[in-house]
């Protein structure tokens, strides 16, 4: 065989030996791994990847990235990939390799994995090529999934990426979005959906971001923050991996202010499980009083939902009133059919006359056997104290929650939300000769939530569609108030990331009364849920965000005559209560008075009477014996006053 036969052999051997590889695998860059689907064009393939940077090491696992420089310019192909298997200990972020091993596909991921998984080191020096992903953000429509498979395990750089739910700090997760505006609820069942009805994308733009290093803070919604992460998938959605990054906290506590004081106010506030009982209570409840007064800023009416009992919402009236140095708030609570903890009510200023506080609908019982509201509406009847008075009712809703919407109860959850919302609409239709409001937590978003349309069966309007029709009850529709400077502030809760607004106010052609503005509190559902035991600062009061709807009359209020102070601020004493410490009582008017210690079934456990104190003197009350551990009611009462308050004796 002659000798140029033999050389140009071995030069076609080495030739396909370089695209080929000795050991049957095709050497390829890690982009044509990747290929523009999504799934990988070498799928079982065996292959080689020559020039690589390590990004990523976790456990068994290691990302690697195509080197600056050496990339196919080609948005539509990511350069990174995961590699699974026994990683070397001499492998270290920002070492260069060479890998070789199977493709396989997990989770709607490409990675690299045994059999023959084969890492080698490389002496190069070379840096992973690092995109923008504001840049990204700016040309492909992140709320497509497969339009996020040209990001999968790329590292990027990122500027002031916008954190959509709040943060409790370390190495809490949560949700960040990389420009455009901030993503919230938008109608219908949750992708893939069902044919023929709304359909919801999930707002795949919200990445799930977890911080890889520690000392993160607790950071509010809306808060900033910079740095580098690496883009992952995991099943249905993508989430960043986030490294040397900086914070800039946003400032999330913004209370209403009134536009003009002579504006009649309604308001409706969920209190988030407020309950005289539980230990917390005497924390909460200065909190609480703080929300209300000053950061929906004292309305006439305030509709409030997940309150125990009358006493739990007078405490938090008394407490209101203490802040305000006068009896202005009542409270009114009727309790619902499931002898939860959970009850709606009202609390009312007094330049409202009450008429009328009831329970609607208790009676009623689901199709499918038992009661069909166990939180029955509550209807206030009330008018103003202007000359002459207006007549106007308010139907305060807390309706059955999202929660089972999908899974083995789904069913009765739908019916029940279903037969909830027309219960309702026959009650508005009903009520409406008269002012009517109707506010609350509807636990439903302002259009069909793909099984159900609650708003809209109950204002009678138009629906998108919904797995149980909307029945024709309520014409013609109700009005809705419209927040002029941005809809998109009209939320008042957050969830995966999403904004969305659960409690809403209705209301139908008002006489005497003229629809002027709404607006949402800020600070809880934007605030970390740490905060809620943070009981100096204002912030998370509540998991819902209150809103005030404002409405000018053509009348003038007549005097309002305030009683004095009811004492409040002239006790004092710890709580929990220091044995030995004294109470010390500062009255405003000379007077014999009793001093009565009950527990809370409202027992009498202990008694002290007074002699005569002056109006200048201060009264002490050493409290020496334990009466037990728990919580208490502490009460003082002259001929013309009277004042309570719940104390916490701990541990003997």
């Amino acid at each position: 065989m002659p000798f140029t036969f033999l050389k140009t052999l071995l030069t076609s051997f080495l030739a396909l030996s370089a695209i080929a590889g000795l050991n049957g695998q095709s050497i390829v860059s890690i982009a044509e791994i990747q290929g523009t689907g999504t799934v990988s064009p070498y799928l079982g393939d065996l292959v080689r990847v020559d020039h690589a940077v390590v990004t990523l090491i976790e456990g068994g696992s290691m990302v690697i990235q195509t080197p600056a420089g050496m990339d196919d310019e080609n948005d539509q192909t990511s350069e990174a990939i995961l590699v699974e298997g026994f990683i070397p200990s001499w492998v270290s972020v920002g070492s260069n390799v060479r890998v070789e091993g199977e493709v396989s596909e997990f989770d709607g991921g490409t990675l690299i994995e045994d059999p023959g998984l084969s890492i080698t080191e490389l002496t190069e020096g070379l840096s992973p090529q690092l995109d923008n992903l504001n840049i990204r953000a700016e040309t492909i429509n992140f709320s497509d999934i497969e339009n996020l498979e040209p990001l999968e395990w790329m590292s990027f750089l990122f500027q002031d990426a916008t954190l959509s739910s709040a943060t409790d700090g370390g190495t809490d997760w949560f949700y960040v979005h990389f420009g455009g505006e901030r993503p919230a609820r938008e109608p219908g069942i949750y992708a893939p959906g069902i044919n023929g009805l709304p359909k919801f994308d999930r707002n795949l733009e919200n990445f799930v971001f977890f911080p890889e290093e520690v000392g993160l803070p607790a950071l509010p919604a809306g808060s900033r923050i910079t740095g580098r992460c690496i883009i992952y998938p995991d099943l249905d959605r993508y989430f960043a991996l986030g490294y040397d990054y900086q914070t800039d906290a946003a400032q999330v506590h913004q209370p209403v202010q009134s536009p003009d004081e002579d504006y009649l106010s309604i308001a409706s506030a969920n209190l988030l499980f407020l309950n005289r009982n539980y230990s917390d209570f005497n924390l909460r409840l200065p909190k609480i009083a703080d929300y209300l007064v000053n950061g929906l800023d004292q309305p006439d009416v305030i509709a409030v939902q997940e309150v125990a009992d009358q006493s739990t919402l007078n405490f938090v009236a008394d407490r209101m009133n203490s802040l305000l140095g006068g009896n202005f708030y009542s409270a009114y609570l009727l309790p619902g059919n499931n002898g939860s903890s959970i009850n709606s009510g009202f609390l009312v200023k007094d330049r409202i006359q009450v008429l009328d506080v009831q329970s609607l609908g208790k009676n009623q019982d689901i199709s499918l056997g038992g009661a069909l509201h166990d939180r029955p509406p509550i209807l206030l009847l009330a008018q103003t104290s202007t000359d002459p008075a207006i007549t106007f009712q308010v139907l305060n809703l807390h309706l059955r929650s999202l929660n089972g919407i999908e899974g083995g109860s789904s069913f009765y959850v739908r019916t029940k939300r279903h037969e909830q919302a027309v219960s309702v609409a026959n009650m508005v239709q009903s009520l409406r000769g008269e002012n009517l409001f109707i506010v609350g937590d509807y636990n439903a978003f302002p259009f069909s939530d793909g099984y159900v349309d609650i708003y809209n069966q109950i204002q009678g309007g138009e629906s998108e569609g919904s797995s149980f029709e909307v029945e024709p009850i309520v014409a013609p529709a109700l009005q809705e108030p419209v927040q002029s400077e941005n809809e998109r502030e009209s939320y008042s809760y957050v969830f995966d990331g999403n904004t969305q607004r659960l409690d809403h106010i209705l209301f139908n052609d008002l006489a005497e009364m003229t629809f002027e503005e709404i607006q949402f509190f800020r600070g809880n559902s934007d605030a970390p849920y740490t905060w809620e035991n943070s009981y100096s600062r204002p912030e998370r009061a509540s998991d819902h965000d209150g809103l005030v709807s404002y409405y000018s009359l053509p009348h003038a209020w007549g005097t309002i005559i305030v009683e004095p102070p009811i004492g409040r601020p002239f006790v004092e004493f710890t709580n929990p209560y220091v044995l030995g410490v004294p109470l010390r009582f500062y009255p405003k008017q000379g007077d014999i008075y009793e001093v009565d210690l009950f527990d809370l079934a409202g027992r009498k456990v202990k008694t002290w009477k007074t002699d005569f104190i002056g109006d200048n003197d201060i009264w002490e009350l050493p409290l020496n014996s334990h009466p037990g551990q728990g919580f208490y009611i502490l009460e003082i009462r002259g001929e013309d006053f009277k004042w309570s308050e719940p104390i916490l004796f701990g541990i003997e």
